[in-house]
């Protein structure tokens, strides 16, 4: 799809620089974590600007300065680098994510890895605190705060979860561009029956990222259940075409060609669909909806009981 062909476009130089500068955001959301968000903004990558390469230098520096720096520290600084580094290795940028379509970074991909430098910090603290009793009571207080803080931060961040809605919405406020977030809240809105408002925002995810072919197919949807057939049709071709595979997209314009009474056309769609994911039960009901209108009440009936096989609460 859309989303791969652009990861394998990037080469080794940009990986470096995705992988240094994603070091450095998540060292820094660790010990500030401030604007937290669900899915951060994508980062441009331009290998040709001078400014890029303050990234790779800065590790390359701190490298520098945790190997001289042994003989003061001995190796528990190293060790938790090293732990720290190696363990977000794979999420890096060096391997490419599906999720990379949309965002380099995310908070959870370092909960392992923040393991290393939250325990090189709590030893220095303990080793601090050790040297005397004022610093001791000076620690034991910033420690209190600090968990007093951070208990807070996490009573705020954890109201953006409440449910799906707010969840979009707040990643919405936060990083605008987020296209994958409009089309999300599109969903959520169209399950609630708020069609126009689910419109509305599939219009913007796809003013922010044309190419993405699940706010098409969910626009044509939603167009659909305003009575826009034609409109739905061509919504969802432009889908198949940014990726042919899409069973959803079929599914969409077997329901549009059946609201414009062309049952064959719909059928073919179903059938389709099925083909791509054999055990979607809305396409098996849909199927046998058209195949009903065509008097064909034996397969009609098959494809019920197929439906209810694999939605057996439906």
């Amino acid at each position: 799809h859309q989303g791969t062909r652009m990861l394998v476009s990037l080469g080794p130089v940009e990986r470096l620089l995705i992988a240094s500068r994603a070091i450095w955001f998540y060292l820094g959301k660790i010990f500030w974590p401030a604007k937290l968000t669900f899915i951060y903004p994508q980062w441009r990558i331009d290998p040709t600007s001078p400014i890029a390469y303050s990234w790779p230098i800065a590790v390359a520096v701190a490298v520098v300065l945790i190997f001289y720096g042994r003989r003061f520290f001995g190796r528990s600084v190293e060790v938790a680098a090293l732990f720290f580094v190696m363990t977000l290795g794979p999420l890096l940028g060096f391997v490419m994510l599906y999720t990379f379509r949309y965002t380099f970074v995310a908070d959870h991909y370092q909960y392992l890895a923040s393991i290393g430098p939250i325990a090189l910090a709590s030893a220095g603290l303990v080793t601090l605190s050790r040297l005397s009793r004022t610093l001791q009571r000076l620690v034991g207080g910033t420690s209190f705060a600090i968990l007093i803080g951070l208990g807070l931060s996490t009573w705020r961040q954890s109201a953006t979860y409440r449910d799906a809605e707010t969840l979009w919405r707040t990643t919405i406020a936060k990083n605008p561009g987020c296209w994958m977030a409009y089309n999300n809240l599109g969903v959520v809105q169209f399950e609630k029956g708020n069609v126009e408002d689910a419109i509305e925002k599939y219009q913007q995810s796809l003013g922010l990222h044309p190419d993405y072919p699940e706010a098409h197919y969910n626009l044509g949807s939603a167009l659909l259940q305003n009575g826009y057939a034609d409109e739905a049709i061509r919504h969802c071709e432009e889908a198949l075409k940014i990726q042919p595979n899409e069973p959803d997209a079929h599914i969409v314009l077997g329901n549009a060609f059946m609201a414009k009474q062309d049952v064959d056309r719909a059928i073919a769609h179903y059938e389709q669909a099925l083909t791509l994911r054999p055990e979607d039960s809305n396409a098996h009901y849909n199927l046998g909806i058209a195949l009903q209108e065509k008097g064909e009440t034996d397969r009609a009936a098959r494809e019920y009981e197929k439906a209810r096989q694999y939605e057996p609460r439906d």
